[in-house]
């Protein structure tokens, strides 16, 4: 699925695509979605996701990508990918299958209370992801 998606993702912002590099859009997704499963820093989960491929001796030296390639790319495929495998934002460290959007528990929007609102939330949730 993962693979499916970063074939069909448009970089954007500061990343173009035409050079040699070792990110990739297949990689900077599973990144970010490996960040909302990891509680660690931006290193650790790029060391944990590359794992021993660092270590191969490589005609040319491999480096994991650094924070800032990371954030660069987490960008660049924007949030079109994540949002098909039903991931909301990474930096929040958000969970999967998570159901989103108006509750009726802010003023004027249907006067629910939060316990309500909350509970009309986890129906939808129920309801779209039997599986889970």
């Amino acid at each position: 699925m993962i693979d499916e998606l970063a074939r069909a993702v448009t970089l954007t912002g500061k990343v173009k695509g035409e050079v040699r590099r070792a990110m990739t859009p297949g990689l900077a997704i599973r990144f970010v979605l490996l960040m909302t499963l990891m509680p660690a820093d931006y290193a650790e989960v790029m060391a944990a996701l590359i794992g021993d491929l660092a270590g191969v001796p490589w005609h040319r030296p491999c480096a994991l990508p650094t924070a800032t390639v990371a954030s660069a790319w987490r960008e660049a495929i924007g949030p079109e990918p994540l949002e098909q495998l039903r991931l909301s934002n990474a930096s929040t460290r958000a969970t999967l299958a998570v159901a989103c959007g108006p509750s009726g528990a802010a003023a004027g929007c249907g006067g629910r209370e939060k316990g309500e609102a909350e509970q009309k939330l986890l129906d939808r949730a129920l309801e779209d992801y039997p599986h889970l």
